[in-house]
């Protein structure tokens, strides 16, 4: 397996989970995005994600029914978001997958309340595109 896929299962997101209030949590997203390296070998048409208005790309390698991801994205918070989500499914069967709760997920980490409209709506709409393509 190339190391683009290992990428987010060796971030550290407890910053993340361990923040008190959002201007922490959102600092700590930003922080996460940072850690994923920037992969212009990605941003090409083939992996562009459809449905955020910042540019996202995503490269899916599968072995066994089992899936890894590798992400690039112009918008920092579009990529830690990701990132975080990603997470939870590197090395997950496509059954698991498609049945994530992206409501339930924005819950636990207390960002239903601080994304606007459009980027909740974007990246359910990305998240569903993946889904989709397991």
């Amino acid at each position: 397996m190339q190391p683009q896929f290992t990428e987010l299962s060796q971030l550290d997101s407890s910053a993340v989970r361990q923040a008190n209030h959002w201007q922490q949590r959102y600092a700590a997203i930003l922080s996460l995005a940072k850690q994923v390296e920037e992969k212009p070998q990605l941003r090409q048409a083939a992996y562009l994600l459809p449905g955020c208005s910042a540019k996202l790309w995503l490269d899916t390698y599968a072995n066994q029914d089992r899936f890894w991801f590798s992400i690039d994205s112009e918008s920092r918070i579009l990529k830690g978001v990701f990132a975080l989500i990603l997470q939870q499914w590197q090395g997950q069967p496509a059954a698991l997958i498609k049945t994530f709760q992206l409501d339930e997920f924005f819950q636990q980490l207390g960002l239903e309340a601080h994304l606007s409209p459009s980027r909740s709506n974007g990246i359910k709409q990305a998240i569903k595109s993946v889904q989709a393509r397991l």
